[in-house]
């Protein structure tokens, strides 16, 4: 095992002997919430993220993500957005949402090579934000990234997740789970 931004990252997946195929092991589990990010109005990363390795995504491979983020407190009259991205590349974005404290947000998402590593491949992906409040859930509509993305997979990718408000009025939140997967 090997600590990376506030997770366990496992060295290798477990592979089917008789397939090679993974036994779908993450190769990154958070083992500890994130700070608190509380009343920003720009765009703002947690600190629990994922770093994929140079030359990892190359062709046919596939990263692939879950991530919750919790509500701990909140002004009912701003909104508040998330979003997921690989480097620079928003990978899945939510609409601006009403939350209030202990509201959770789960972000799904994948991102797919289609070339072999390089400087400059293309990739395609998507995902979908639930934002549980209460008994009923609002999901975001499902974003698809744009065609002809591109990313630099012989360099180390770096997967986030950012958080901003409508206003700076007593608004907290933290990523509390961050599970990923790579096949």
């Amino acid at each position: 095992m090997i600590e990376n931004e506030g997770g366990t990252e496992y060295a290798a997946n477990l592979l089917d002997e008789a397939t090679g195929l993974s036994l779908a092991r993450p190769v990154f589990v958070s083992v500890a919430d994130s700070s608190d990010v509380t009343n920003v109005t720009a765009l703002t990363a947690y600190d629990v993220r994922y770093v994929v390795p140079a030359n990892t995504l190359g062709l046919g491979s596939v990263l692939r993500f879950q991530a919750t983020v919790r509500i701990t407190a909140a002004n009912l009259a701003e909104t508040i957005q998330v979003e997921a991205r690989l480097e620079a590349v928003v990978i899945v974005q939510s609409g601006a949402e009403d939350p209030a404290p202990g509201d959770t947000v789960m972000i799904e998402g994948f991102v797919t090579s289609r070339a072999a590593a390089g400087a400059n491949i293309d990739c395609v992906g998507g995902g979908t934000i639930i934002f549980s409040t209460g008994a009923a859930g609002t999901l975001s509509t499902p974003v698809t990234m744009a065609d002809g993305v591109t990313l630099a997979t012989d360099a180390a990718q770096t997967l986030d997740f950012r958080v901003v408000y409508s206003a700076a009025g007593g608004n907290t939140s933290k990523l509390e789970s961050l599970f990923v997967w790579i096949a």
